[in-house]
């Protein structure tokens, strides 16, 4: 048989990779970490952005029962990308084929980050999820109005003037910069309005080298409660406006695949 082959979910935050991470932990054949996200490249190429990946995984790690708890021991003892392959190499079995990890905000990485985790392997295959800008934008500002107690229309607001949150949804940057490290046949580029299909999972299966599962396509992981404040209309009229470019890059660059809730 031939070696387990390496993967990394690149991103981006909020178009279901949390959903994509239990999929593939779920199997039995795939080995992903019980810490979601390493946050390894990020915090080595990104540190201005991400030095708080540390600390935050030190506070995890007080509250984490055993297996979790060596996880998150290894994870603040990698010093570069031999020992975060080490860190997957340690847990292999015989019975994985495939294995590696999903941290949303690789997305952000510059090219020497995403040629980093390229270079891991002579195999490496890298997934990116992509969701609607503006839905994606307006879910990640509840996620944060929900962790910091704040109105929704308070939050939005304050989400539309952070660098980094936009960043997340400029695919128009995003995904030239991934593709210009990663040839073709090594990236799969996935919608989220697609992704929870027989079809969208065989792509996945077939990509990573794995029989085809079909996935539990009605659970969803992530999402927010059913009695937090929903967007208004304003609310997602202002994240479309912001993201205009990348609206109109994504029609040029999909065409017919783009997904529909994408069109307005």
């Amino acid at each position: 048989m031939a070696d387990p082959r390496f993967f990394c979910g690149l991103g981006t935050q909020k178009a279901g990779t949390t959903w994509l991470a239990q999929y593939l932990r779920g199997r039995g054949d795939v080995l992903t970490p019980l810490v979601k996200e390493l946050h390894a490249f990020d915090h080595w190429f990104l540190p201005r952005d991400f030095a708080w990946v540390p600390a935050r995984l030190a506070q995890d790690l007080a509250a984490a029962n055993p297996a979790r708890a060596a996880e998150l021991s290894d994870r603040l003892a990698m010093a570069g990308p031999a020992d975060y392959l080490a860190f997957f190499r340690r847990r292999l079995r015989p019975h994985h084929l495939a294995f590696g990890e999903i941290s949303p905000s690789y997305a952000l990485l510059p090219p020497e980050g995403l040629a980093a985790i390229r270079d891991l392997t002579p195999t490496t295959r890298a997934v990116l999820l992509l969701r609607d800008p503006a839905s994606r934008l307006l879910s990640a500002a509840r996620m944060e109005a929900r962790k910091k107690g704040r109105a929704l229309a308070e939050q939005v607001v304050a989400t539309l003037g952070q660098p980094l949150a936009l960043a997340r949804g400029r695919y128009e940057e995003m995904v030239p910069r991934v593709e210009s490290v990663f040839p073709p046949g090594r990236l799969l580029i996935l919608f989220t309005e697609t992704l929870f299909t027989d079809a969208a999972i065989a792509r996945l299966c077939d990509f990573l080298g794995l029989p085809f599962r079909p996935g539990d396509y009605a659970a969803v992981a992530g999402g927010a409660p059913s009695d937090q404040e929903k967007p208004s209309g304003e609310m997602r009229a202002a994240a479309r406006a912001a993201h205009a470019d990348t609206y109109a890059w994504a029609r040029d660059r999909f065409g017919d695949a783009l997904p529909e809730a994408w069109r307005g």
